[in-house]
Protein backbone atom coordinates (compact mmCIF):
# COMPACT_ATOMS: atom_id res chain seq x y z
CA UNK A 1 0.00 0.00 0.00
CA UNK A 2 1.46 3.33 -1.02
CA UNK A 3 1.90 5.97 1.61
CA UNK A 4 -0.51 8.91 1.32
CA UNK A 5 0.53 12.54 1.63
CA UNK A 6 -1.46 15.52 2.82
CA UNK A 7 -2.11 18.27 0.31
CA UNK A 8 -3.10 21.92 0.80
CA UNK A 9 -4.21 24.12 -2.10
CA UNK A 10 -5.83 27.47 -2.77
CA UNK A 11 -9.10 27.57 -4.67
CA UNK A 12 -9.17 29.83 -7.72
CA UNK A 13 -11.62 32.76 -7.80
CA UNK A 14 -13.61 34.10 -10.72
CA UNK A 15 -12.34 37.44 -11.99
CA UNK A 16 -14.98 39.90 -13.10
CA UNK A 17 -12.61 42.63 -14.21
CA UNK A 18 -13.79 42.23 -17.81
CA UNK A 19 -17.18 43.65 -16.89
CA UNK A 20 -16.92 47.37 -16.08
CA UNK A 21 -19.84 49.24 -14.53
CA UNK A 22 -20.54 52.70 -15.97
CA UNK A 23 -20.90 55.81 -13.84
CA UNK A 24 -23.43 58.39 -14.99
CA UNK A 25 -21.76 61.25 -16.82
CA UNK A 26 -22.48 64.92 -16.27
CA UNK A 27 -21.50 68.10 -18.05
CA UNK A 28 -21.00 71.60 -16.76
CA UNK A 29 -20.84 75.08 -18.22
CA UNK A 30 -19.31 77.98 -16.33
CA UNK A 31 -20.23 81.34 -17.85
CA UNK A 32 -18.96 81.49 -21.40
CA UNK A 33 -16.56 78.56 -20.96
CA UNK A 34 -16.83 75.54 -23.21
CA UNK A 35 -18.54 72.64 -21.45
CA UNK A 36 -16.83 69.39 -20.52
CA UNK A 37 -18.04 65.89 -19.74
CA UNK A 38 -16.53 62.96 -17.82
CA UNK A 39 -17.42 59.37 -18.70
CA UNK A 40 -16.33 56.95 -15.99
CA UNK A 41 -16.58 53.31 -15.03
CA UNK A 42 -15.31 50.95 -12.33
CA UNK A 43 -14.47 47.25 -12.36
CA UNK A 44 -16.03 44.64 -10.09
CA UNK A 45 -14.43 43.13 -6.99
CA UNK A 46 -11.71 40.59 -7.87
CA UNK A 47 -13.31 37.75 -5.89
CA UNK A 48 -16.57 38.07 -7.82
CA UNK A 49 -18.70 38.62 -4.70
CA UNK A 50 -19.08 42.40 -4.83
CA UNK A 51 -16.85 42.91 -1.77
CA UNK A 52 -13.34 44.35 -1.73
CA UNK A 53 -11.14 43.24 1.15
CA UNK A 54 -9.20 46.00 2.92
CA UNK A 55 -6.26 46.87 0.68
CA UNK A 56 -7.61 45.26 -2.49
CA UNK A 57 -7.39 47.61 -5.44
CA UNK A 58 -10.49 49.25 -6.91
CA UNK A 59 -9.96 50.23 -10.54
CA UNK A 60 -11.68 53.14 -12.27
CA UNK A 61 -11.38 54.47 -15.81
CA UNK A 62 -12.40 57.88 -17.13
CA UNK A 63 -12.42 59.84 -20.37
CA UNK A 64 -12.87 63.62 -20.62
CA UNK A 65 -14.44 65.27 -23.66
CA UNK A 66 -15.11 68.96 -24.30
CA UNK A 67 -17.15 71.07 -26.67
CA UNK A 68 -15.46 71.80 -29.97
CA UNK A 69 -17.39 75.09 -29.99
CA UNK A 70 -20.31 76.61 -28.13
CA UNK A 71 -22.85 74.91 -30.42
CA UNK A 72 -21.42 71.39 -29.96
CA UNK A 73 -24.08 69.13 -28.32
CA UNK A 74 -23.52 66.05 -26.15
CA UNK A 75 -21.70 63.78 -26.69
CA UNK A 76 -18.91 66.32 -27.20
CA UNK A 77 -16.55 65.70 -30.09
CA UNK A 78 -13.24 67.15 -28.88
CA UNK A 79 -10.59 66.21 -26.33
CA UNK A 80 -9.08 68.71 -23.87
CA UNK A 81 -5.63 70.09 -24.60
CA UNK A 82 -2.94 68.06 -22.82
CA UNK A 83 -1.84 70.79 -20.44
CA UNK A 84 0.02 70.65 -17.13
CA UNK A 85 -2.30 71.76 -14.35
CA UNK A 86 -5.47 70.20 -15.74
CA UNK A 87 -6.33 67.25 -13.52
CA UNK A 88 -8.68 64.33 -13.25
CA UNK A 89 -9.21 63.15 -9.69
CA UNK A 90 -10.82 60.19 -7.97
CA UNK A 91 -12.74 61.23 -4.86
CA UNK A 92 -14.10 59.05 -2.06
CA UNK A 93 -16.76 59.53 0.62
CA UNK A 94 -16.58 56.88 3.33
CA UNK A 95 -19.81 55.41 4.69
CA UNK A 96 -20.96 57.32 7.75
CA UNK A 97 -19.23 60.55 6.67
CA UNK A 98 -20.25 63.54 4.56
CA UNK A 99 -16.88 64.82 3.32
CA UNK A 100 -15.36 64.00 -0.06
CA UNK A 101 -11.63 63.28 -0.11
CA UNK A 102 -9.37 63.15 -3.16
CA UNK A 103 -7.52 59.83 -3.11
CA UNK A 104 -5.58 59.98 -6.39
CA UNK A 105 -4.99 62.55 -9.14
CA UNK A 106 -3.61 62.40 -12.67
CA UNK A 107 -3.05 64.91 -15.44
CA UNK A 108 -6.17 65.19 -17.59
CA UNK A 109 -5.90 64.29 -21.27
CA UNK A 110 -8.26 63.13 -23.93
CA UNK A 111 -6.95 59.59 -23.51
CA UNK A 112 -8.47 56.94 -21.28
CA UNK A 113 -7.21 57.49 -17.73
CA UNK A 114 -6.93 54.69 -15.17
CA UNK A 115 -7.32 55.57 -11.50
CA UNK A 116 -6.66 52.97 -8.79
CA UNK A 117 -7.14 53.12 -5.04
CA UNK A 118 -7.06 50.49 -2.27
CA UNK A 119 -10.33 49.67 -0.53
CA UNK A 120 -10.61 51.07 2.99
CA UNK A 121 -14.22 50.10 3.66
CA UNK A 122 -17.68 50.92 2.31
CA UNK A 123 -17.57 54.10 0.24
CA UNK A 124 -19.03 56.10 -2.63
CA UNK A 125 -16.73 57.35 -5.41
CA UNK A 126 -16.80 59.96 -8.16
CA UNK A 127 -14.37 61.27 -10.78
CA UNK A 128 -13.79 65.02 -11.11
CA UNK A 129 -12.27 67.00 -14.00
CA UNK A 130 -10.71 70.30 -12.94
CA UNK A 131 -11.41 72.17 -16.16
CA UNK A 132 -8.91 73.86 -18.44
CA UNK A 133 -6.38 76.26 -16.96
CA UNK A 134 -5.79 78.25 -20.14
CA UNK A 135 -8.32 76.89 -22.62
CA UNK A 136 -11.31 77.90 -20.52
CA UNK A 137 -13.03 74.52 -20.30
CA UNK A 138 -15.53 74.22 -17.48
CA UNK A 139 -14.95 71.56 -14.84
CA UNK A 140 -17.25 68.55 -14.56
CA UNK A 141 -17.62 65.24 -12.73
CA UNK A 142 -19.29 61.88 -13.04
CA UNK A 143 -22.30 60.93 -11.02
CA UNK A 144 -21.69 59.10 -7.76
CA UNK A 145 -21.00 55.39 -7.80
CA UNK A 146 -23.21 53.09 -5.75
CA UNK A 147 -21.82 52.31 -2.32
CA UNK A 148 -18.98 49.88 -3.01
CA UNK A 149 -18.75 47.28 -0.26
CA UNK A 150 -15.55 46.92 1.73
CA UNK A 151 -14.59 44.46 4.46
CA UNK A 152 -11.72 43.86 6.80
CA UNK A 153 -9.10 41.57 5.29
CA UNK A 154 -8.60 38.28 7.18
CA UNK A 155 -5.47 37.44 5.10
CA UNK A 156 -6.26 33.77 5.67
CA UNK A 157 -4.45 30.75 4.27
CA UNK A 158 -4.11 27.05 5.00
CA UNK A 159 -0.62 25.81 5.87
CA UNK A 160 0.86 22.36 6.33
CA UNK A 161 3.42 22.12 9.17
CA UNK A 162 5.11 19.37 11.16
CA UNK A 163 2.64 20.07 13.94
CA UNK A 164 -0.36 19.62 11.68
CA UNK A 165 -2.56 21.55 9.26
CA UNK A 166 -3.72 25.05 10.20
CA UNK A 167 -5.75 27.92 8.81
CA UNK A 168 -3.93 31.13 9.77
CA UNK A 169 -4.12 34.82 9.09
CA UNK A 170 -3.90 38.34 10.39
CA UNK A 171 -6.97 40.60 10.27
CA UNK A 172 -6.40 44.07 8.86
CA UNK A 173 -7.16 46.66 10.14
CA UNK A 174 -7.67 46.83 13.91
CA UNK A 175 -9.02 43.47 15.07
CA UNK A 176 -7.01 42.69 18.18
CA UNK A 177 -8.37 40.18 20.72
CA UNK A 178 -11.58 39.69 18.76
CA UNK A 179 -13.29 36.63 17.27
CA UNK A 180 -12.61 35.07 13.88
CA UNK A 181 -14.74 32.17 12.67
CA UNK A 182 -13.25 29.31 10.62
CA UNK A 183 -15.80 27.82 8.24
CA UNK A 184 -15.75 24.50 6.41
CA UNK A 185 -17.68 22.78 3.65
CA UNK A 186 -17.35 19.31 2.20
CA UNK A 187 -17.34 20.07 -1.53
CA UNK A 188 -17.01 23.00 -3.92
CA UNK A 189 -20.52 22.61 -5.37
CA UNK A 190 -23.22 25.14 -4.54
CA UNK A 191 -25.25 22.44 -2.80
CA UNK A 192 -22.57 22.17 -0.11
CA UNK A 193 -23.13 24.88 2.48
CA UNK A 194 -20.65 26.51 4.83
CA UNK A 195 -20.63 25.41 8.47
CA UNK A 196 -18.89 26.87 11.50
CA UNK A 197 -15.86 24.71 12.34
CA UNK A 198 -14.25 26.80 15.07
CA UNK A 199 -14.18 30.31 16.50
CA UNK A 200 -10.85 31.62 17.73
CA UNK A 201 -9.75 34.90 19.26
CA UNK A 202 -7.04 36.99 17.65
CA UNK A 203 -3.89 38.14 19.40
CA UNK A 204 -3.31 41.75 20.32
CA UNK A 205 -1.96 42.32 16.80
CA UNK A 206 -4.90 40.64 15.05
CA UNK A 207 -3.29 37.31 14.12
CA UNK A 208 -5.15 34.01 14.48
CA UNK A 209 -4.62 30.29 13.94
CA UNK A 210 -6.85 27.21 14.07
CA UNK A 211 -5.98 23.56 13.52
CA UNK A 212 -7.99 22.09 10.63
CA UNK A 213 -8.49 18.54 9.38
CA UNK A 214 -7.87 16.54 6.22
CA UNK A 215 -10.58 14.14 4.93
CA UNK A 216 -9.86 10.47 4.29
CA UNK A 217 -11.27 10.96 0.78
CA UNK A 218 -12.34 14.00 -1.21
CA UNK A 219 -11.71 17.56 -0.09
CA UNK A 220 -12.58 19.88 2.75
CA UNK A 221 -12.79 23.56 1.82
CA UNK A 222 -11.91 26.23 4.39
CA UNK A 223 -12.20 29.96 4.86
CA UNK A 224 -12.21 32.47 7.71
CA UNK A 225 -14.79 35.16 8.30
CA UNK A 226 -14.91 38.38 10.33
CA UNK A 227 -18.19 39.98 11.29
CA UNK A 228 -19.34 43.35 9.95
CA UNK A 229 -18.83 46.61 11.85
CA UNK A 230 -21.19 48.94 10.05
CA UNK A 231 -21.27 51.52 8.66
CA UNK A 232 -17.67 51.10 7.51
CA UNK A 233 -17.11 47.37 7.06
CA UNK A 234 -19.32 44.52 5.86
CA UNK A 235 -18.61 40.91 6.80
CA UNK A 236 -15.25 39.82 5.43
CA UNK A 237 -14.03 36.44 4.17
CA UNK A 238 -10.57 34.93 3.85
CA UNK A 239 -9.23 33.16 0.77
CA UNK A 240 -10.66 29.67 0.26
CA UNK A 241 -8.26 26.76 0.66
CA UNK A 242 -8.79 23.03 0.48
CA UNK A 243 -7.23 20.05 2.24
CA UNK A 244 -7.04 16.58 0.73
CA UNK A 245 -4.91 13.43 0.65
CA UNK A 246 -2.66 12.51 -2.25
CA UNK A 247 -0.06 9.94 -3.20
CA UNK A 248 2.09 12.74 -4.56
CA UNK A 249 4.70 14.48 -2.39
CA UNK A 250 3.16 17.14 -0.17
CA UNK A 251 3.07 20.53 -1.87
CA UNK A 252 0.87 23.58 -2.39
CA UNK A 253 -1.12 23.65 -5.61
CA UNK A 254 -3.58 25.98 -7.27
CA UNK A 255 -7.09 24.54 -7.12
CA UNK A 256 -9.11 23.83 -10.22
Amino acid sequence: MRRQRLLVGVLGTALVGAFPVALTSTSAVAGTALASSVDGQYYGAPDGNGIWRFGQRIRFEATVTVQCDAADPLPYGCSPVDETGDTIALQRRLAGTTAWRTVTTKQATGALTTLVTPSVGRAVYRIVYSGGTSQGYAGSRTGNSPTLKGSRNPHGKAVLTRRGTFYRGNVDPGWGRKPVTIQKKNCAAARCGWHTYATVRTTRNGSYSARITVPRTGRFIWRSTVKDTLPRFVRGYGVQYYTTRSRLPARAVVGR
